[in-house]
């Protein structure tokens, strides 16, 4: 591995490579490396799939350097908005990008520009707050080639999936998280999208009736998940049978509105969970999963006295360990572990180092689903190892274990059991 010359491959071939490294890594670190990598990670190609973290911007709340502090960091700027670092980026893909996640606190001015910007939007996921916009289901007609929609809000649900209909012919799947779908929703549904083969609906508020409605006018459903929803029992037959025709049906989780109520007695099980001794040093525990979406939160690690041709001579590999491994620990999990060990032996001995897993923050999802654009850390692992299967557990409890007890920071992935939080608590 060591007498591999990275920088030496074809532009096009790195830039197929850089695509998939996440935003983060293509904005902050690839570009440092050398002056070819720097040339290959401006191709449009590089650009096409843009999951940016739900939150960029640092608030009260925040814990670690976000995507924006590391971006005016490195890039010496002493402001920049949620509003222009987004452009900033949809302009990198030059009219290219075909998946896009927008991060919270966008205005309605970045989704014009996105519009007018991005034709090409196959995908496309729009947080609670853009969609209090009613501008929205005006600008649908600007994606026709759009097949599936994410929405952090039911605001605007009817005007929007009415504009599907008539603009997207190649549409087939939605996600409406947390929403409530009372008889106007569902029927807008059916009445709008009749073809739909992928429907979410968890965590909201529909009652059986309506499923009745959803079901039974949507005949080309092959998955659909109302799980974590309240207003209808997922264990009744009525229920079971009524989706028996649809390959996926999930609705794990759900239950009758007077059951949800009675559930708030669970909480204080939970908090007694809480009072584990294992966890008496810990003062931040985070059960939530990772607001970050896709990426990782990494301390800028680029030395900002030497430029990218200085960059080039630098030996890293004739590192001491001790050295290389206080740096690795800030690069994130996704290139820590599938990255760095692949360089050289110097570098593959410095990433077992306990010290460089002290932080761990997990993507809000690792594993794919029917939703998924690209490659997530999970399949990556499963590819990068050699690995025909493994699970949400298994590969958090193999991260952990790194640790060897040292870990300090902890955000869990979406999917985990509470065999993984067990053992987090005695790790």
């Amino acid at each position: 591995m060591e007498e591999r010359k990275w920088e030496n491959l074809e532009l096009d071939c790195l830039a197929n490579a850089f695509g998939r490294v996440g935003m983060e890594s293509l904005l902050l670190d690839v570009p440092f490396v050398c002056k070819s990598w720097y040339k290959a990670s401006l191709d449009p190609s590089c650009w096409k799939r843009l999951v940016f973290p739900r939150n960029i911007e640092s608030d009260w709340m925040t814990t670690g350097v976000l995507l924006l502090d590391r971006f005016m960091e490195e890039y010496k700027i002493g402001n920049c908005s949620v509003d222009a670092f987004v452009k900033f980026i949809v302009g990198r893909s030059h009219g290219n990008c075909t998946c896009l996640l927008l991060p919270s606190g966008c205005t309605q001015e970045v989704i014009k520009y996105i519009a007018d910007e991005c034709p090409a939007l196959i995908s496309l996921s729009l947080p609670l707050d853009i969609l209090r916009s009613t501008i929205i289901p005006t600008l649908i007609g600007k994606w026709e080639h759009l097949e599936d929609l994410s929405l952090g809000s039911s605001r605007n649900f009817v005007d929007i999936i009415t504009q599907i209909s008539l603009c997207c012919k190649k549409f087939s799947a939605l996600r409406l998280l947390s929403a409530r779908i009372g008889e106007a929703e569902a029927s807008a549904i059916v009445t709008n999208l009749p073809n739909i083969k992928y429907l979410v609906l968890r965590g909201g508020q529909i009652n059986f009736k309506n499923l009745v409605i959803i079901v039974e006018g949507c005949k080309s459903l092959v998955y659909l998940d109302v799980s974590d929803c309240i207003g209808f029992d997922p264990d009744d037959e009525k229920v079971l049978e009524l989706a028996s025709h649809i390959k996926t049906f999930k609705c794990e989780g759900s239950m009758l509105e007077e059951d949800y109520y009675e559930d708030y007695n669970d909480y204080e099980d939970f908090t007694e969970f809480l009072k584990l001794k294992a966890w008496k040093n810990t003062r931040n525990i985070v059960f939530a999963c990772n607001p970050i979406s896709g990426e990782y939160i990494a301390i800028p690690v680029a030395d900002k006295e030497k430029n990218r041709i200085e960059m080039e001579e630098r030996k890293w590999e004739n590192l001491e360990l001790d050295c290389l491994a206080n740096v690795f620990g800030r690069v994130g999990m996704e290139s820590l572990l599938l990255d760095v060990p692949f360089v050289c032996k110097s570098w593959y001995k410095a990433s077992l180092d306990p010290s460089c897993w002290k932080r761990l923050v997990f993507p809000r999802n690792i594993e794919s689903d029917w939703m998924t654009t690209g490659v997530l850390l999970l399949d990556r692992f499963m590819e990068e190892y050699k690995i025909g299967n493994c699970s949400v557990d298994a590969f958090v409890k193999f991260i952990v274990g790194r640790s060897h007890g040292n870990c300090t920071r902890l955000l869990l992935p979406s999917g985990c059991t509470e065999e993984v939080v067990k053992y987090i608590a005695d790790e």
